[in-house]
């Protein structure tokens, strides 16, 4: 089968589906668009992560490369090293907070997505169910063609809804998990500059120099 083919078989198979089909098309690209939008971010934070220690020893040198996130951590302890002690961890923790929130913008969204495809695909049901009892109550049962098309937009869109649903959820679900760990990573960070800055030291281990003044 060639792709002129196949584009018209597959435009012929989503007409049936009627004006569902449409809705369901709709959230299905945008589920999709978030899902490559927070699976890049993942990937590309994951893959320019460095550790504390290698972050401070080389921040503010030019060609240095690391997650965004943790530059932007670096800065903030920058921009915080003229506060108090207090002052300065309930910032570095707003910011933590706030870095945390990023990578878990979009799972919420695509988990609700995914979750109204099947009631999408359950109004095509019901739609196609009422269009084929009407043609039952107009013309009996001998009307095949009307009783098929009915009965066609209540199975395809059906099966579109669980098509879109089943795959957005797992990936949903994985990238949360994905989430998670990267925010769990990010606290593990912004304790590292606390620790650095002197601001709570281990229990009977001296205070290191602040790097926030060494960096000034």
């Amino acid at each position: 089968m060639d792709w002129g083919s196949l584009l018209t078989h597959s435009g012929g198979y989503l007409a049936r589906g009627g004006w569902i089909m449409v809705l369901i098309i709709g959230l299905s690209l945008w589920m999709w668009l978030l899902i490559g939008k927070q699976w890049y971010l993942l990937l590309r934070n994951s893959a320019l992560e460095k550790g504390v220690g290698e972050c401070l020893r080389h921040a503010g040198e030019p060609g240095f490369v690391a997650a965004p996130w943790q530059l932007q951590l670096l800065e903030a302890a920058e921009a915080a090293r003229g506060l108090r002690v207090r002052m300065r961890k309930r910032y570095l923790e707003a910011q933590t907070s706030s870095v945390s929130l990023t990578f878990q913008r979009h799972t919420g969204t695509i988990l609700m997505l995914a979750g109204a495809a099947p009631l999408l695909g359950l109004l095509g049901t019901v739609t196609g169910m009422i269009d084929t009892f009407d043609i039952i109550a107009v013309h009996g049962t001998g009307n095949a063609r009307g009783l098929a098309s009915g009965i066609s937009v209540a199975l395809i869109t059906t099966q579109a809804g669980l098509v879109t649903s089943v795959p957005g959820l797992a990936l949903g679900l994985f990238l949360r998990r994905r989430a998670a760990k990267a925010s769990e990573r990010v606290v593990r960070f912004t304790h590292g500059l606390m620790l650095a800055c002197g601001d709570a030291p281990p229990q009977g281990a001296p205070a290191r120099t602040n790097f926030c003044e060494e960096m000034a």
